[in-house]
């Protein structure tokens, strides 16, 4: 570093301080001291040299500790009255043309001055940490130099001098400043000798050079100023810039070593300077005192403050010379001893430090790199991140060069991972059988294992030639919760021992990889439980919502659609207040706090549903450790559950009315069989007038078309499974229609009929098409019931493969808004409809694998249009035969029937028919007498209703099964009820077959005549 780069570097307070002093030197020295121009600058210049030393003494101070702070701070206070000292010199110069006389604030600030630099050198002087009494050798030895100084000054200024014009105030403030200089040069010394390695060699140099620089200016101003009020001398003010000038050039030091800036040890040391320090403040004080001695002699007065000087000088001489001499031995003899054993504590103490230092570096490197695993591996969330850098950081603990990491599969060790040697590779994926390995030694054993030369070892393990090259091998077990998962292998390519303390080293990293491990584990649980929850959230088919305290919905799934119309992003956000209608909100609203308050609830609310409501089943509940506080809600959407109870309650009430229906029916075809019996019986008549004749025709007819009504009423109300026949459509209408003729009538309603003639055959099941035209119908009747009757026209035909049927009604047609909702379930434009009819019929037409639709609709009317599938075969219409003239003979002639029935009316009618026959019957009022009658006497065949007081038609069967078994099979049952579960169960078990009452005593001749012919003859 060049001169001008050193000096540019020190701080700018040095800097200025260091030019300032120059400057002021070469003004003083150069400039004549008579020009007033010139004392003028020189004055000014010295003024900004102490305030530039100021500076630089309190920066000093700022970056420095201990000795050297205290020093500072005091020589930055001298500096500081300096300035006021000097400034106070110049003002009045600058304001009269000329010094003050005599200079009273110079002279004070300038003793403040010595007397702020004395403090300080003391300060740094008697510093010490430890060893107090050390202060008081230091504090005797300054005060005898200071004192003799003093006694020396005062007997020079005893003399009277022809130059001295002061007066005594000024002679004793003269007087102050030579002693103070002394004193201070006495105690820079001092420093020096005790302090110096605190202050080093620079700043050592600058203060000694700089206090006898200022020593001699504070004399030269004493006499020459002070004393003799002279003017302010040139060679006073070169000496303090060169004292400001060795401080600044020595203050910093460029190359000190680290530790210079701070406190020493400054613990007292018993070296041959300090033995001269002493000598040499005895010799001086005895010096002085004789030279005091042989002024008195010369002297020709008295001073009585002189002698007081000399007595405590002679009382502090004897007391530091006998400390002295007492201390000395004592601490030479100590010092001796210390130093032996010292120097055997030194060396041992550095050796053992050596040792451990080298101990702490490799423990703080393996805890500084097990901590950047701790923080690599809690960043990493998979397994195989977590191993690679697990085994990284294993590998560079034991300055190794490569290394595997197995885990437990079943009873195998299953490699991981490897790293490092060229040939780890080899090993990766595979698996060992823990009998067979060295990994699965350890963890059998659950202790670490090594070895220094792996090709030399005897044991034959499967993967110990881990890679090519590898000697020294050290396996180690990885433990969760005290079980081995496995161990981790590291290989060196040269033979080495492995101490305790490493492998402790590294099985504390598995340790860390063992929790590691388990994190990611439960990391990976715990991400697919989340996946599972949100699946199940998502996919629940009622509505999941999560709702603030404040009401607002935090999270809502899928379903929620279902029940608000409205998509989950759209709730989110919004207070469910908002769709909860207006009756319910205060309930809503109490039971909402009460589940706040911990309660459950469960409670039946109408939601708004875009343009509708829906009834909702809620289930509330606080959720358990949520902050802020959170309220899970499942909602399950009742109403068409509310709309299926009403419909099963109807259709209940329906099947109720059925049983009645089929009961009723029951009764009401028994005196209708007998009414048809003689009617018919009538009919055969040939005596008969032709009006008599119309009449019983009449009879006989209108006795069929109940009987028709009773049994289309009996097929419709009939519960059964789904049969598919083959249906004659045509006979289907006409039933249909005769069941609502009367109420078409009463409503003013024509019905009309344009069925085809030669109409296919569909195949389906008969009363579900039927309840597809009755749902038809209905909706017709009830659109022109309100214009007081109409038209009702259903037609039928065929179309290529299809069966088309029009229902057409003449009422005011479906509103334009409704027309694409009729066939949605629960829609209705009826105040009492249920909004199921159209939908079921939809339903039941598209499982027959046709469609319904509306043909047209408008003011003139409405047209449904239902079309079937066709089959190949066509209906045959069964025509009624004419009653012919000449009646053919009897099948049954000769033959004895039993005909087993309650009503008595059709026992005469049977009886007549039979006469007329030519075969034989025998009827009876029940199954007891009937089985009386069977006993007795020989029958060919039975005829038997199935409902009777006392034992019915199936009890009667099942005794005659059992002793007349083949009379039992040519059994003919008679019945008014084929709607009954439990009649239609007894006749399919039964195989027996069945004529529906009323019937054609014709048709039951021919029914009797095939079941004879069928059956085995009688034994």
């Amino acid at each position: 570093m060049s001169r001008f780069s050193s000096i540019s570097s020190q701080p700018a307070a040095v800097v200025a301080a260091g030019a300032l002093a120059i400057a002021t030197i070469a003004v003083l020295g150069l400039v004549p001291h008579a020009a007033g121009v010139g004392a003028v600058l020189a004055d000014v210049l010295l003024c900004a040299e102490f305030a530039a030393c100021m500076t630089m003494f309190a920066r000093a101070r700022t970056t420095s500790r201990g000795t050297r702070r205290a020093l500072f701070t005091a020589l930055a206070l001298a500096s500081a009255f300096a300035i006021i000292g000097r400034a106070a010199w110049t003002i009045v110069y600058v304001a009269t043309g000329h010094a003050p006389q005599p200079p009273y604030v110079e002279a004070v600030t300038g003793i403040a001055l010595q007397l702020s630099a004395m403090v300080g050198f003391a300060m740094a002087l008697t510093r010490y940490r430890h060893q107090n009494w050390m202060r008081f050798e230091a504090m005797v030895d300054a005060l005898l130099l200071i004192a003799a100084a003093a006694i020396v000054i005062s007997q020079i200024s005893a003399f009277p001098s022809a130059a001295t014009s002061a007066g005594a105030a000024m002679r004793l403030v003269a007087l102050g400043w030579n002693v103070l200089g002394v004193a201070n040069l006495i105690l820079i010394v001092l420093v020096l000798v005790w302090r110096g390695e605190v202050l080093g060699t620079r700043l050592a140099f600058g203060l000694t050079a700089g206090a006898v620089a200022l020593g001699l200016a504070n004399y030269i101003y004493g006499r020459v100023v002070l004393l003799a009020g002279g003017a302010f001398p040139t060679s006073t003010g070169i000496l303090w810039s060169l004292a400001i000038l060795f401080v600044a050039a020595t203050i910093y030091e460029p190359r000190r070593n680290a530790g210079a800036g701070q406190d020493s040890i400054e613990s007292p040391t018993y070296n041959s300077d300090a033995a001269r320090v002493r000598t040499f403040s005895i010799v001086v004080a005895i010096l002085i005192a004789t030279l005091s001695a042989s002024m008195l002699a010369f002297r020709r007065g008295h001073s009585v403050a002189l002698g007081v000087a000399l007595a405590a000088f002679g009382v502090l001489l004897a007391m530091r010379a006998g400390h002295a001499l007492w201390t000395h031995r004592r601490t030479t003899m100590v010092l001796e001893h210390a130093a032996i054993a010292e120097r055997e504590i030194a060396s041992l103490l550095e050796q053992r430090v050596d040792a451990r230092t080298a101990e702490l570096a490799e423990a703080h490197r393996v805890m500084q790199r097990m901590w950047t695993l701790g923080q690599q591996i809690a960043l990493e969330l998979t397994p195989e991140r977590v191993l690679r850098r697990f085994i990284e950081a294993a590998m560079d603990v034991l300055r190794v060069d490569g290394g595997a990491v197995g885990l437990m599969s079943g009873d195998r060790i299953q490699v991981a991972i490897t790293a490092g040697l060229d040939g780890a590779p080899s090993i990766a994926g595979r698996s060992f059988a823990v009998s067979g390995s060295a990994m699965g030694r350890v963890v059998r054993t659950a202790e670490a294992w090594w070895t220094a030369d792996a090709p030399r070892t005897p044991a034959s393990e499967e993967d110990l030639p881990v890679a090519d090259g590898a000697r020294a091998v050290v396996v180690i077990p990885l433990q969760r919760r005290g079980e081995c998962i496995g161990a981790i292998m590291l290989v060196s390519r040269a033979s080495r021992t492995f101490s305790e303390t490493e492998i402790a080293h590294v099985e504390a990293m598995a340790d860390l990889l063992s929790v590691a491990l388990a994190n990611a584990d439960l990391l990976e649980t715990l991400r697919k439980a989340e996946w599972r929850f949100r699946t199940l959230f998502r996919v629940a088919p009622d509505a999941v919502l999560t709702l603030f305290a404040s009401g607002r919905i935090a999270e809502a799934n899928d379903a929620v659609r279902d029940i608000l119309g409205l998509y989950p992003a759209q709730v989110v956000g919004r207070t469910l207040d908002e769709f909860v209608i207006e009756s319910e909100l205060e309930r809503f609203k109490t039971e909402f706090q009460n589940v706040l308050g911990g309660r459950p609830t469960r409670l039946e609310l109408h939601l708004r549903h875009e343009a509708s409501v829906r009834v909702v089943a809620v289930a509330a509940r606080l959720l358990p450790e949520t902050d802020p506080p959170m309220i899970l809600m499942l909602g399950r959407d009742m109403t068409a559950e509310r709309e299926m109870r009403a419909r099963l309650a109807e259709t209940e009430r329906l099947a109720a009315v059925g049983e009645l229906v089929a009961g009723v029916a029951h009764e009401v075809n028994n005196p209708l069989c007998t009414i048809s019996a003689f009617a018919q019986l009538l009919q055969r008549d040939g005596g008969m007038t032709p009006d008599q004749r119309e009449s019983v025709d009449i009879i006989a007819s209108e006795t069929m078309r109940a009987s028709q009504v009773l049994r289309d009423l009996l097929t419709f109300a009939r519960r059964s499974e789904s049969e598919s026949e083959k249906i004659h459509l045509n006979e289907l209408i006409e039933r249909t229609m005769r069941l609502r003729s009367y109420e078409m009538t009463s409503l003013g309603i024509t019905p009309e009929q344009a069925l085809a003639a030669e109409l296919p055959m569909v195949q389906g099941d008969p009363r579900q098409l039927q309840q597809v035209l009755l749902n038809l119908v209905m909706n017709a009747m009830q659109a022109m019931d309100s214009l007081g009757g109409g038209s009702l026209r259903i037609a039928t035909r065929r179309d290529d493969d299809r069966v088309l049927i029009e229902v057409q009604d003449s009422g005011p047609g479906i509103p334009i808004d409704a027309r694409a909702h009729v066939f949605e379930p629960f829609f209705t434009t009826k105040r009492d409809g249920t909004g199921l009819g159209l939908s079921v019929s939809y339903g039941i037409v598209a499982a027959h694998g046709g469609t319904i639709s509306i043909a047209h609709t408008g003011p003139e009317g409405t047209m449904f249009r239902v079309t079937l599938p066709a089959m190949e075969e066509l209906e045959v219409r069964e025509q009624s035969a004419p009653v012919a003239a000449a009646v053919p003979a009897s099948p049954l002639s000769g033959i004895q029937m039993l005909f087993v029935d309650d009503e008595l009316a059709l026992h005469r009618g049977i009886r007549s028919y039979a006469r007329r026959r030519g075969f034989d019957v025998v009827t009876v009022p029940d199954g007891a007498t009937a089985l009386d009658a069977a006993r007795r006497s020989r029958f060919d065949v039975v005829v038997c209703d199935l409902r009777m007081s006392g034992i019915d038609g199936p009890a009667f069967y099942e005794v005659l099964r059992r002793e007349h078994p083949s009379l039992a099979m040519r059994t003919l049952f008679i019945t008014g009820d084929l709607v009954s579960a439990s009649s239609r169960a007894f006749l399919e078990s039964a195989g027996q077959p069945v004529l529906a009452k009323p019937f054609d005593l014709e048709r039951l001749e021919v029914s009797v005549a095939s079941l004879l012919r069928e059956a085995p003859a009688a034994v």
